[in-house]
Order: C-alpha cells, then sequence, then structure tokens
C-alpha cells in the first residue's frame, strides 16, 4: 500500500536546474519590477524574486518535495493567480479530499458562525465512498454547527488558511474560494502535504476526527517505482505525444488560462467515478426549461418576492467548448426578454475564471454597444533578452510576414487603431516600477472581428453585475470595462463580514507557460530560422512555471506615467455587498438581491402555493453539463433588480436589421 509519507522519499538533488530555469523564465515577468515595492489595498508587496530563488539555491533540502514547496511559497506570495508554479506530475498526481463544506452565518451579536451547510459534491456519490473508508457518514453533520478546527477557533482558522490561497489580492475573495474549494481540496502539485492526516471538528454536540481520504491519478507500483517517475519525469513516449508541430495548434492549447487548466487537470479525477454525456438533452422540471450542452452560460428569468422580475445570464467561462451554442443561447435570451418586457438584466459571473480575452471584448459590445471609447485595454510586454529578440527578430525576418501570434507586428495595433508593419513597437519606454526604472514597449492591443451586439441594450440602473470575487482573467478585464464605464450596479456575496470587498480578482493581461514559451522559440527556429540566444533552460522533470506575460492597464488610463497602476494592482470594489455565503443557494442569493433592492414586506403567501417555491417562477435555458435531475438547482441562474415603479421597458429597441449573428466574434485569439 502506497503511503504518503513516501511523497517526500525523492532525493533532493543539488545540481538540478530549476532554480536556474524559473530564474530565466521569471525575466518574462511582466510584474517582476513592481512587485519589487507596490501597495495594494491589502498587501504590501516587497518581493525581489531573483534574490528569493537565490536564497533557495543556497539551502541544502533533505528531500525534493520541500525543495519544490519552497519554490510555490514564493511564487504564491505574489497572489497573482496567472502565476503558479506546478510540480513535478508525480506529485500532482496526488489530491486530498474533505467530506464537509462550510458556510457562514450571522449569529444573533451579528459575528460570523461557521457551520455545516452540505457535503463535498464534485465527485458523485463521495459522501458512500467516504463513509466506505472511514466508517465515518459525513450526512449526520450537516447543519452542525462548529466551535472549533483543529483546536483553533473555526472562524480563525477559516480566516487564516484562506489567507494562503494565490487566487487573489482580496482575503475577502480568497475565504471564497477556500469555502468554495480548497477546504475541501488539495492538490500537491500546488500545495503542501496536509500537516495531519485528519481534521479535529469540535460541534456543540461533541468532537470528531475527520480523515482525509486521498487519491492518486498516477499508477505507481512501489516507492521505487514513485522516486523513478518522479526523478525521470515524461518519458519518451509522451514527450513525442505532446510536441506541438505548429504555431496554430499551440495557439490554441496555449491560449487558455491556467486556472482553467487546472480545472481540466481535476476533472481527471473526477472522471474516475462518473463519465460525462455531451448530448444535448431537453429536461422540464415545472416552469424550468434547461438545455444542457456544455457548462458553458445559462439563461434564465426569476422573479423576486417583489413582483419585479430579471433576465439572467451567468457566464461560467469565457472558453465554451461550443460558440455556435454558446452564442445562441445569448441571442435567444435578449430576445426572450425583449419580447417579454423584462425590465432587468443580471450578468452573474461567479466562479467565472476567464478565459478567450477576444470573447471578452466581444461580449462587452453585444450587452453595451458602448461606440464613445475604444473598446480594447491598453498593454505591454517587459523588456527582457528574450523578448527582444522574439519580437525584433520576427520583424527583421522577410519569412515571418505572416500574423503568428504575438511576434509578428501585424498581431498589434496602436492606440489610433493603426496595425504595426514594424518591430518600432518594441521600441523601449521606461517607467518607475518598484523604485527602479524598468523598460517596457510601446502601448499595443489586438483587435478581433466585433460586430455581434444584442438587439437591446440596458442602462446602468437596470443593469445588474454578480460576482463572489472569482471573476478572473477574461471575466476581470470585461467587468473592469463595465465598472470603468458605469454601466451597471455590482454585487458580490460572501467574503469578509463588515469590510469592503473587490468585485474580481487576478485581471493581469496574459499568461504563459514555461513549456510554451520554450516551444515557440524552437519554433521560430524550425520554420523561419531565427535563433534566439541564450534561450531558457527546460525542466528537467514535467514541472510547469506559469507567469504574467504582459500586462493590461485601467480602460479609463489615456497615457502612462511612472504613477500609473496596472490593472492588477488597482482595487475594484463592489457597490453592493450580500451577507450570504450559502454558495449553492440560487434562490437565495437571487432573492437576497431582490429585497437589497426592494426593501419592502414581502407579498403574503398564497396558502394553496407549494412554500418551497417561495412563489418564483424561472425560465430557464442552459449550456451545461448534463447532469441528474436533482443537480438542476446547482446549474440554475440569478437574478436581481432594481423595482420600477411604471411597467415602461427600460431598454433600447434597436431595429432588426442592425442585429448581426453571424457566429465571427472569435477571429483573434487571445488570454488574460
Amino acid at each position: 500500500m502506497f503511503k504518503i509519507e513516501c511523497v517526500k522519499s525523492v532525493p533532493f538533488q543539488e545540481n538540478n536546474t530549476v532554480i536556474e530555469t524559473v530564474n530565466q523564465i521569471f525575466e518574462e515577468y511582466v510584474f517582476k519590477d513592481i512587485v519589487q515595492d507596490i501597495s495594494t489595498e491589502f498587501h504590501h508587496f516587497q518581493i525581489n524574486l531573483t534574490e528569493e530563488l537565490n536564497q533557495i539555491n543556497q539551502k541544502t533540502f533533505s528531500n525534493d518535495f520541500d525543495f519544490q514547496q519552497s519554490i510555490s511559497d514564493i511564487v504564491d506570495s505574489l497572489y497573482d493567480a496567472h502565476t503558479s508554479y506546478q510540480k513535478p506530475l508525480c506529485y500532482n498526481s496526488f489530491t486530498f479530499y474533505f467530506p464537509l463544506q462550510l458556510s457562514i452565518k450571522e449569529n444573533q451579536y451579528s459575528n460570523p458562525e461557521v457551520y455545516v451547510s452540505g457535503i463535498y459534491d464534485k465527485i458523485e456519490g463521495f459522501a458512500n465512498i467516504y463513509e466506505s473508508i472511514t466508517g465515518i457518514n459525513p450526512r449526520n453533520y450537516i447543519g452542525e454547527t462548529i466551535i472549533t478546527i483543529d483546536n483553533q477557533d473555526a472562524w480563525d482558522f477559516l480566516l487564516i488558511e484562506s489567507s494562503k490561497l494565490s487566487i487573489s489580492k482580496d482575503p475577502s475573495c480568497c475565504l471564497n474560494q477556500y469555502l468554495q474549494n480548497d477546504f475541501m481540496e488539495i492538490s500537491l502539485g500546488y500545495s503542501p502535504i496536509p500537516e495531519k492526516e485528519n481534521r479535529t471538528i469540535q460541534f456543540n454536540s461533541g468532537s470528531v476526527d475527520f480523515p482525509f481520504i486521498g487519491m492518486c491519478t498516477s499508477n505507481f507500483s512501489s516507492q521505487s517505482d514513485f522516486q523513478t517517475q518522479c526523478l525521470s519525469g515524461l518519458n519518451e513516449t509522451n514527450l513525442e505525444k505532446s510536441k506541438l508541430k505548429s504555431f496554430e495548434e499551440k495557439e490554441r492549447k496555449e491560449f487558455l488560462s491556467p486556472v482553467l487548466e487546472k480545472k481540466r487537470r481535476k476533472q481527471m479525477i473526477y472522471e474516475y467515478f462518473t463519465s460525462q454525456d455531451n448530448e444535448k438533452e431537453n429536461v422540464i422540471d415545472g416552469s424550468v426549461v434547461i438545455f444542457n450542452t456544455s457548462n458553458s452560460v445559462n439563461f434564465e428569468v426569476f422573479t423576486g418576492d417583489s413582483g419585479i422580475q430579471y433576465g439572467i445570464f451567468r457566464i461560467i467561462t469565457f472558453s465554451p467548448p461550443n460558440q455556435t451554442e454558446f452564442e445562441e443561447i445569448l441571442n435567444y435570451g435578449m430576445e426572450y426578454i425583449q419580447s417579454n418586457n423584462i425590465d432587468y438584466l443580471i450578468i452573474d459571473l461567479r466562479q467565472n475564471e476567464g478565459g478567450i480575452i477576444a470573447l471578452s471584448y466581444q461580449l462587452f459590445y453585444f450587452f453595451f454597444n458602448l461606440t464613445n471609447s475604444p473598446i480594447y485595454g491598453n498593454y505591454d510586454f517587459r523588456h527582457s533578452s528574450i523578448n527582444t529578440q522574439m519580437f525584433t527578430k520576427c520583424a527583421e525576418n522577410e519569412n515571418c510576414t505572416e500574423k503568428q501570434m504575438f511576434f509578428t507586428p501585424l498581431y498589434w495595433y496602436n492606440q489610433s487603431e493603426q496595425q504595426w508593419t514594424n518591430g518600432n513597437w518594441f521600441d523601449p519606454v521606461t517607467y518607475l516600477r518598484g523604485g527602479e526604472f524598468a523598460q517596457f514597449s510601446t502601448l499595443v492591443h489586438e483587435a478581433p472581428n466585433i460586430s455581434w451586439k444584442s438587439p437591446i441594450q440596458f442602462d446602468k440602473n437596470h443593469t445588474i453585475l454578480l460576482s463572489d470575487g472569482i471573476c478572473g482573467s477574461s471575466c476581470a478585464v470585461f467587468s473592469s470595462k463595465i465598472i470603468q464605464n458605469n454601466l451597471a450596479t455590482t454585487f458580490t456575496i460572501g467574503g469578509i463580514p463588515n469590510s469592503e470587498m473587490s468585485f474580481i480578482s487576478f485581471p493581469g493581461g496574459q499568461s504563459f507557460y514555461s513549456g510554451g514559451l520554450i516551444e515557440y522559440i524552437n519554433i521560430l527556429e524550425e520554420t523561419y530560422g531565427i535563433v534566439i540566444d541564450n534561450p531558457p533552460t527546460p525542466f528537467e522533470s514535467d514541472n510547469e512555471l506559469m507567469f504574467t506575460y504582459r500586462e493590461i492597464y485601467p480602460f479609463n488610463t489615456n497615457e502612462i506615467t511612472n504613477s500609473t497602476i496596472p490593472l492588477e494592482f488597482m482595487f475594484l470594489p463592489t457597490e453592493n455587498k450580500l451577507n450570504i455565503w450559502d454558495f449553492s443557494n440560487e434562490s437565495l442569493i437571487y432573492q437576497g438581491i431582490d429585497s437589497y433592492l426592494n426593501p419592502t414586506p414581502s407579498p403574503t403567501p398564497n396558502p394553496n402555493q407549494n412554500s418551497s417555491s417561495s412563489g418564483n417562477k424561472k425560465v430557464t435555458i442552459a449550456l451545461g453539463v448534463v447532469i441528474p435531475i436533482v443537480f438542476i438547482s446547482v446549474i440554475i441562474i440569478v437574478i436581481i433588480i432594481y423595482r420600477k415603479k411604471n411597467k415602461k421597458t427600460s431598454y433600447i429597441d434597436l431595429s432588426s436589421e442592425e442585429i448581426k449573428n453571424e457566429n465571427k466574434f472569435l477571429v483573434d485569439l487571445g488570454l488574460i
């Protein structure tokens, strides 16, 4: 039987080149300079990455895992979800699960109280699996108040442990992520080994030791086999299979958020227990109609206790697996809203961790059709030896004339919407960053085709953005554009009580993989004969460093100065924050918004009406993974809006000739 102690049995290799490679890759990290000295709403960063890594290089470790974890600790201290260090696959194969899902409620003194709200549900039948292994039925503890966790006040425990997450610079957003995922899942690819084999939970009724249960997605036959595979990394066969032959193929693989990549790795584990059916299926449950295809977007109509109707789009990802169906749902929803005179629009972005940047700009145009300001963000790159060579040598090479990723000038446009034709866009511009002068490129942006728009648009008072703070990457760029143009009213849920909370996390600019960067360098030489001097040394194993490659600035920024702060380090607080931590209770969230906007007494319930329905009627069309009807409530979407005294429509009705639905909104791919 494989024991967890085996994870620390791999000897430390003193002559490895990991630190050298990480240092080389971090020369491309666009925030390397600013994190040396920058204050944000919640953190004061003083991180010299080169010095921190060199200190690790001077240490001797008792085992390889501790060495790998020390690198993760430095990277995590950046609180940049686009930048993370993934340990070798032998460690990344291990995930530990905890059965209880926790939530928070305010007690009679308005203090936070921790309780068990449910059971970990991302693996089908997990409660039964857990009981069969441990003899403990976690269902018995649902609803129980928790006093302490591992002999520490439960609320203090959640605050301390969630603050270690690197997904956001806002502790409230980290708390939400911890409650929804990281309290129950610990992946050794990104996290330390749990300090104990169990967690001791003190309830009012007594104390219970809940063991973690672990799973490994690799087949290690023995400790020596584990050590061998951990030291060797990918074998030759897998390396050959993973090698990509062209920019086009690489572009589609590489331009996916590292956060989404983590989710895909977890899916390997989920599929161990359950298979997913991607066939379209109509499910009718009362007045709810759901079309399940891909987990991308849902449309729903919700009627609150106030009598107000809300048209809701829950955009689950900016990387839809089926672009056409994604667009069809949005078009249908807007047409339904228009034909039924629904006055309010909710764009629900909870747990949306980004995807394709071109889609964020397209959706902004779709919902708002704003023409009085530039639709694209301003970006730049950090000057480094590798970047300078790639961008300028491609511009000078007569064989490298087509539009290939970032490397050719044709990919970029200036602030006057003119396409670059030479490498002058990469001429250095100097700013004061982190207390020192650093060089960056000229401001540039892509220009994806923007033509698809809604037949109607809503004003700010009738447009609601909803988030749990984990609206990141492309989602954060999309939201920032809306917020900074004052086009919607913002709501968040959860977070730390009595504190301001950010609507977004990790807007970044664009993320990249170390392996992808090295592979592009190889492709440039093989395809165009462009040789990059002193390229980064590849990792000897299958570890990976993901990093923010370019930065985006606030949308209301026209000129960059020494005092200009990239969007990544800005605090965009929500206007309205709801003290709701039951993240899976859709009706509670939506009704909470309705009650917040319409603080009037609820109508007297109809005694002939099912009390569980609360008088709310929903009409839903969704793109989601086909699941049993028992889970339908998990994928249904939200609704919030201002109460209107009259019944006149609140949107602008555009002529049908202006409505274009040509499925051409993702011409250029990009990643935030």
